[in-house]
């Protein structure tokens, strides 16, 4: 797995926020739990019409979660949601939705061959970039303002991107020369 993206803190005298985009499957809804059971607020996104099951059973275990629809691939959805919240201070935002294969068996997350120069699905090529390009920076460009007031130990918000590989290096985390194990973060691995 390479994930760059999750700093988990205790809750100082308020409870922190945090937006979590794809929070209802995989690493998102790892995420959205240990946020959660940690005293954060958890702005929890998602792409379907109904609030997933998966974010369902989370939001009744923790009354901090709450569910928002949107969609990164859809520029009216983000505003619509930055207008929401247009009064909240977002401590992380974590950009985490993404795709993770495409090729022939892209939606299973079943192994292919992928795409290869010369036989390129175009459509496929073009929700990737959509999806883990395009989105996470208009996701940054309306949550900007939101980061900006942000009152975490820091005294600054933080917009993190999650780059996730599955489980294709082993449950190893590897960011450049370093392998980091149990551990993601806004920040760099420190040697």
């Amino acid at each position: 797995m390479l994930a760059v993206g999750l700093l988990l803190q205790s809750a100082a005298a308020h409870a922190a926020t945090v937006l979590i985009t794809g929070a209802n499957s995989g690493i998102g809804l790892e995420f959205t739990k240990q946020y959660a059971a940690t005293g954060w607020d958890v702005i929890a996104t998602h792409r379907r019409d109904e609030i997933p099951e998966s974010l369902r059973e989370v939001i009744a275990q923790y009354p901090n979660v709450r569910a928002e629809r949107m969609d990164v691939t859809s520029r009216d959805q983000i505003y619509a949601l930055a207008e929401k919240l247009r009064d909240e201070a977002i401590d992380i935002l974590l950009n985490n939705a993404g795709l993770f294969l495409i090729g022939a068996d892209w939606h299973e997350n079943a192994e292919s061959e992928g795409q290869a120069f010369g036989t390129f699905d175009w459509d496929q090529f073009d929700a990737f970039v959509a999806t883990n390009i395009r989105g996470p920076i208009m996701i940054a460009e309306a949550f900007v303002d939101h980061v900006r007031a942000s009152v975490t130990r820091a005294k600054a918000g933080r917009v993190c991107v999650c780059i996730s590989a599955g489980d294709r290096q082993g449950g190893r985390q590897v960011w450049g020369d370093r392998q980091v194990t149990g551990r993601s973060g806004c920040d760099r691995p420190q040697p």
